[in-house]
C-alpha cells in the first residue's frame, strides 16, 4: 500500500515538474537551406515566462453589469431577446461577434425589447457585448 501511496506521489510530482519547464527549438540550416541541426532545450519557467493581468490580450471590461439588462434564450435558435427593464439614458448598442473576434452584427438598440435575428449565423458559441455609455457587458451566446 505505501508503495501505491508512493508510485502515485511521484507521478504526481513528475507531472508538476514537467508542467514547469518550457522547451525551444532551434534549427540550424546549411547555405543551401538543409536543416543540419535540430536542438531542444528545456528551460524553467520564470515570472517573466508568465502574462500579468496588464499584459492580457483582451481588453478589459468592468466587471459592473449594466442595471435591469437581460439576454435570452440562451442557447437561441432563431430570436436572442436583448432586454431592459427600463431603458438607459445613454446611447445603446449591440456588438455580436465569433469567438475570434470577427464582427457579425451590430447595432443601436432604442426600444426596451430588442429582438436580434440568429437564424443567419451558424451553430456555434458566440460573445454579444451591450455598450451602454461607459459600461459594458459581455454575454457568452449558445446558437443551436
Amino acid at each position: 500500500m505505501k508503495r501505491i501511496i508512493f508510485s502515485l506521489a511521484f507521478m504526481l510530482f513528475a507531472f508538476v515538474w514537467a508542467q514547469a519547464q518550457t522547451q525551444k527549438v532551434i534549427f540550424e540550416y546549411d547555405g543551401a537551406g538543409n536543416r543540419v541541426l535540430r536542438k531542444i532545450g528545456v528551460g524553467k519557467i520564470t515570472k517573466s515566462d508568465t502574462l500579468f493581468k496588464s499584459d492580457s490580450l483582451f481588453a478589459h471590461l468592468p466587471d459592473a453589469p449594466i442595471n435591469g439588462l437581460r439576454v435570452y434564450p440562451n442557447p437561441a435558435n432563431e430570436i436572442l431577446n436583448i432586454e431592459f427593464t427600463t431603458l438607459p439614458e445613454t446611447k445603446v448598442e449591440f456588438v455580436l461577434s465569433d469567438m475570434n473576434g470577427r464582427l457579425i452584427e451590430r447595432g443601436k438598440i432604442s426600444i426596451t425589447l430588442t429582438p436580434l435575428n440568429v437564424q443567419h449565423i451558424g451553430k456555434g458559441t458566440y460573445i454579444l457585448q451591450v455598450i451602454s455609455g461607459e459600461e459594458k457587458e459581455r454575454f457568452k451566446i449558445v446558437k443551436q
